[in-house]
């Protein structure tokens, strides 16, 4: 095949694939007419515009075997070459049709689209067709058979190579295509940015239905399958009644907090959400000296709490850590799973039942890890995050750098709509420390960029506060300082060390009635539950979250790293593998009962996760 014409038989092929997955989309809103009709002209056009981006990634992947094949053929001559590519062409465009075929009738009843779900119930078909009659899929059949027949008529009189096409292609077509096949990495995984392209990418609204209805089915497919676990529960050492039975008796709650520390039960409430700010590099905790004067400087003034640990090791387990109080797991994040978070308890949800106008500001890219689709699940108004800055002000890998955020924030919350809930988690802390100024050590190790990262963002921190300590919401606020995991900076401590999870945690604002210290042991997973006891609102849908000052809270702190979990109590410290079933690491004593109560816990959170 000539070059030129096998250029221009790629890109035919491209629009023929694109076209197809826009007539699919079309075929989704059809079959849920009911959801349709209530969108309006701008919903549909977001949502065909959204789509786009997984449109664009899989007829990528689609492509990238024609493309590998044109390259190794170049030398060749021969029908067989375009052959290859027709067959190719019937076998993936049947494939693709039987999964929009099934897809846009299964959303009707499961009201998310098709991903690695049906895989839990193969070896049950009977229950997994019982909903579907025999008229529905003789008439699904009939739809698969005139979707599948007219592409390929299209394929066969506007796409399809014709004679004249067959040929050598030489040392140019191999040049071409082997320019051409790695280009198509770029949008297969959704641009040039630091976040590849995940299932959440494309959610854009507070509307559920016009999320689902962007997604390309099958990238959310393919995504499903490329993360999937195992159907079984891979923590499974006891039976599940005995394991909530444990479980339950870690997560004991009373009827209401012994200790009142807001003057009001309805704070404007910020939470600043610090990328790794251990306690190893907060002075007040005990850690470095001189790298987080302001935040050093507002515990004198605020509500210190000393010993508090982060659920997991990165910022999507974080997040959801503190703002739903759900658990990290050892091997994956519920983040990175649109349906199931969706399913998940909100502070923002919870709050904007009372009326409360929610925000999130983020400098970098909002589709990493999936965090689009948990805030857009979460009801949040308003998402600010890197795109919406100017790329003067981004640094040189994660986006913008904090204080060009913290100016922003300040600048919103001039003026805000009250009562608010918002949320900014900061990002200049995370590798590799890319800041403005010089370094406090010019010799740059790995520690010490770290700590000037931390520095860096504690000198905008502190910027920020003296600023929007002079507004007037100030006075009615409750402003939480929080980090979203530890580190292993400074002192390189392992995954299973608890140092690298002690975190520092500081509540301020004029709607604190008590200052001083906490010294209790306390989990991320702690602060929603106290939040909403504060204000007078039940904690019971935040069933893994118990408030601080809950006077039945047993004295409990776990944290999980893959593979593997660390469980801090009040007589104990230590470690346990999952993989070899041992304590890896004591810091203090610990009985064969914290183990199970450990293991019990863990076993028992991830049958939830797999229930959502």
């Amino acid at each position: 095949m000539k070059p030129y014409k096998s250029l221009l038989f790629c890109l035919r092929y491209a629009a023929f694939w694109l076209a197809f997955f826009i007539v699919a989309r079309i075929l989704f809103l059809v079959f849920n007419l009911n959801a349709t009709h209530a969108l309006t002209m701008q919903s549909v056009w977001q949502i065909f515009r959204h789509g786009m981006i997984h449109d664009i990634s899989v007829t990528a992947y689609i492509l990238l075997i024609p493309f590998v094949w044109l390259a190794v053929t170049s030398f060749f001559h021969g029908k067989w070459i375009v052959q290859f590519l027709i067959v190719y062409t019937w076998i993936i465009l049947l494939v693709v049709t039987v999964i929009v075929i099934i897809d846009v009738e299964l959303y009707k009843y499961w009201g998310f689209r098709l991903d690695a779900t049906p895989l839990l119930y193969i070896k049950q078909p009977k229950e997994m067709l019982a909903s579907v009659t025999a008229g529905i899929i003789v008439r699904q059949i009939l739809l698969g058979i005139l979707l599948y027949g007219s592409f390929l008529i299209l394929f066969g009189k506007w796409i399809k190579p014709g004679n004249e096409s067959y040929g050598k292609g030489g040392l140019a077509g191999l040049i071409l295509y082997l320019l051409l096949a790695p280009s198509l990495i770029i949008p297969a995984r959704g641009g040039f940015g630091v976040a590849t392209l995940n299932a959440g990418s494309v959610y854009f609204s507070k509307n559920p239905f016009e999320n689902h209805a962007a997604v390309n089915v099958v990238f959310n497919l393919g995504y499903a399958l490329s993360n999937l676990e195992s159907e079984k529960n891979p923590y499974t050492f006891i039976d599940g009644k005995t394991a909530a039975y444990i479980a339950d008796s870690l997560l004991v709650k009373s009827d209401r907090d012994t200790i009142r520390i807001l003057n009001t039960d309805r704070p404007d409430i910020l939470i600043i959400v610090l990328e790794s700010f251990t306690a190893k590099a907060i002075g007040c905790l005990g850690g470095v000296p001189g790298i987080t004067p302001n935040f050093d400087r507002y515990a004198r003034e605020g509500l210190l709490f000393t010993n508090t640990y982060s659920s997991g090791d990165r910022s999507d387990k974080g997040l959801v850590a503190v703002l739903s109080a759900y658990p990290a797991l050892p091997s994956l994040s519920i983040i990175k799973y649109p349906k199931k978070t969706q399913n998940l308890s909100f502070l923002s949800k919870d709050l904007k039942k009372l009326g409360y106008h929610s925000a999130f500001f983020h400098g970098g890219d909002v589709d990493f890890a999936n965090m689009r689709s948990y805030f857009t699940n979460g009801g949040f108004d308003k998402i600010v995050s890197k795109s919406d800055f100017n790329p003067r002000d981004f640094n040189s890998k994660w986006g913008v750098h904090d204080h060009v955020v913290f100016d922003s924030l300040a600048s919103f919350l001039a003026h805000p709509a009250e009562p608010f809930f918002t949320v900014f988690f900061t990002l200049s802390s995370h590798e590799p420390f890319d800041v403005p100024g010089k370094p406090i050590n010019p010799s740059a190790g790995s520690d010490e960029k770290f700590l000037h990262a931390v520095h860096y963002t504690d000198s905008c921190l502190g910027v920020f506060l003296d600023r929007v300590r002079q507004m007037e919401w100030w006075n009615n606020a409750l402003v939480i300082l929080v980090a979203d995991h530890g580190s292993r900076h400074p002192g390189f401590h392992d995954a299973n060390d608890y140092r690298r999870y002690h975190i520092g945690m500081l509540w301020l604002g004029g709607a604190l009635r008590l200052k001083g210290t906490i010294p209790v042991l306390v989990s991320q997973t702690s602060i929603v539950p106290t939040i909403v006891r504060q204000m007078d609102l039940s904690d019971a849908s935040y069933r893994f979250g118990q408030s601080i000052f809950d006077p039945a809270r047993k004295q409990v702190a776990m944290f999980f790293y893959n593979d593997g979990f660390g469980m801090i109590t009040d007589h104990s410290n230590f470690a346990f593998d999952n993989r070899s079933h041992s304590v890896t690491r004591t810091v203090t004593g610990y009985k064969d009962a914290d183990i199970i109560a450990g293991r019990a816990f863990l076993q028992y959170l991830y049958d939830d996760f797999m229930a959502r």
